[in-house]
This record gives structure tokens, sequence and C-alpha cells, in this order.
């Protein structure tokens, strides 16, 4: 059985990408008034191109090829593998984003201590047990744990899609997940669109008093000991679709929570090095674009307050 998304969420795509690349021509039209000349001649060359942009490609992806180190050979059988799509919200972090277009083949739940709705698409489910010591922590740690560990939340699902609490869905999500199982990985995320090094979003951190630089360096530095390098890339941790329960991602969540727990509490700093750790390459990891916030299929909300650094 061959994917088809559903009209709305199609006409809901291509009506956010063509508003999103007329947005970026009007900047660059505004620029030429100077010359008129060159403003018409933009002006016409925009409208020559509307009617293609009208029509946009339904997977807007940003094509990397896999390393194929780490492949999944495992089919994707549409209408079976449905696809668990969750958040975690802890301590009124974040509203409850409702997604607009609820997908087929997708399934809504949310991980919080907030009150949700009977008429919320999320369905709120708790696990079957917790940690030790969960009730004492940090609303942070409570949500990376879950983040992290979306096989012991989704025993029945083999694929699962993470969205930080901030993040508004108006499209099908399953796309995404196509995408992925097409360049045979088991990991789907956005690249960072600012940093491609860990040290130098950390010194950034440094300077915000987001990390604690002590702790933060002598993390690098393990991490530079064991010969993971400077410039390896770097991801958005926000938006995150898995093959939860394959070997390489079990392993690679396991160093991440280790890291995460023992470390400093800015997991974007340890996804690469768990990556590198369990033998991975930047290219195995299917990526979906250098920026969540230009996808068409995503809308960015405020938080309810800013970020702070997690002791």
């Amino acid at each position: 059985m061959k994917y088809k998304e559903q009209l709305l969420s199609k006409l809901l795509f291509s009506l956010r990408e063509v508003k999103r690349k007329n947005g970026v021509l009007i900047k660059k039209l505004g620029k030429a008034r100077h010359n008129k000349r060159e403003y018409f001649e933009q002006f016409v060359h925009s409208r020559k191109k509307k009617s293609k942009a009208a029509h946009p490609s339904s997977y807007p992806f940003e094509a990397h090829p896999a390393s194929q180190k780490t492949v999944s050979d495992t089919p994707l059988i549409i209408g079976k593998d449905r696809l668990a799509v969750y958040t975690c919200v802890f301590g009124n972090y974040d509203d409850v984003e409702e997604p607009i277009i609820k997908g087929r083949f997708c399934d809504y739940y949310i991980v919080t201590d907030n009150t949700v709705s009977s008429k919320s698409k999320w369905k709120q489910i708790e696990p079957k047990t917790y940690p030790e010591g969960f009730d004492s922590w940090h609303p942070a740690i409570k949500n990376r744990y879950f983040k992290m560990h979306p096989d012991v939340l989704f025993p029945d699902h083999q694929y699962s899609l993470y969205v930080d609490g901030n993040i508004k869905l108006i499209t099908d999500m399953y796309p995404f997940l196509v995408e992925m199982k097409s360049r045979r990985s088991v990991f789907g995320l956005f690249i960072h669109p600012v940093w491609n090094c860990v040290w130098d979003m950390t010194d950034i951190l440094i300077e915000q008093d987001l990390v604690d630089r002590d702790g933060a360096l002598s993390q690098l530095n393990r991490y530079s000991s064991e010969g993971f390098p400077k410039q390896w890339g770097l991801f958005e941790c926000s938006f995150i679709m898995r093959e939860h329960h394959h070997t390489e991602s079990k392993e690679t969540m396991d160093i991440w929570w280790n890291e995460y727990l023992h470390g400093e509490k800015r997991d974007q700093i340890c996804f690469p090095y768990a990556l590198w750790k369990n033998g991975m390459q930047f290219t195995d990891v299917c990526s979906f674009g250098k920026n969540w916030r230009k996808s068409a299929r995503l809308k960015e909300k405020a938080h309810n307050r800013p970020h702070s650094k997690v002791t």
C-alpha cells in the first residue's frame, strides 16, 4: 500500500509553503526598491514562479545521503505501522498545542502533569513504571527522560515522533516517517540552523549562564580525549523521529540519557556525542532540513518562560 497524504493536510502544507516562499521573496523585493528596473524585473520573475510554488513537493526535505553504516531494512507497512506522535510537558513550561490535522496513521499522546481537556486530540498517557526518584526531579529532567525513552512509552509501536511542547503540528506527520524510511535511517531530525559544533554552541551557553562553565568544559574535554571531533555536526533535538525498538536507536538513547543525567543538562551537547560513541556518522541520520521553524508542516509557539540553567 502506497502512502497518500490526506487532501486537507496537503492543502495546508501547500498554502503555508507558498506563504513562506512569498515572504522570503517580499523581503528580497523590498531591498531592490531603490532600483525601479531591478524591482520590476524581480516582480515579473516572481509572478512567473508563483504558479510553480503553488504545487510544492509533498516531501520538501534536504537531501543528505546516508553513509549506510546504520541501516534499517525493516519495511514500512502503510496502515499497519502507525506512528506514535508525542510530547512531554512538565511544570507548565508550555501550553499544550493542539494539532491542526490528525494523520490517519498517527496516534497522538502526551505525558504531562498539566490538565488535558477531554476534547483534546492528545491522549494523556502514563508509563507503567517510573524511574527511582522521578518525583523529585526538575521538570526539564522529567521531560528528557521520556524524550529519550520512547520504547518505554510505546512498546506496541515501532516508530515514534517526539516534538517539543512549543511546536504546533499543522499537517500530517507521517510524511516525515516515509522520508526517514526511504533513507533507511533509524533517526530523523532537523540540522541546527546556527552551529555545527558542540564546542561553539557550548561557548554561547556559558556566556548566557545556561550551563556551568567548569562542568561543561570538563565534559567536552572528556569527549575530546576520547576522540570525538570538533565540527562533527549538530542537530536540533526539538523534533525527533525514531525507529525506537531498533538496536542502534536504543543503544544511542541509553548513552544520551546517561550523558545528560550525569553531565550538563543541555541535551543538544551530548546527543552528537551519543551518536558518535555508538559508531554512527552525521550522515547516518536522516536530515529533514536545516531549520524546523521554516517547515510548512510546523509552527513555533512561545514558551511560557525563558530557558534557565537546570541543576
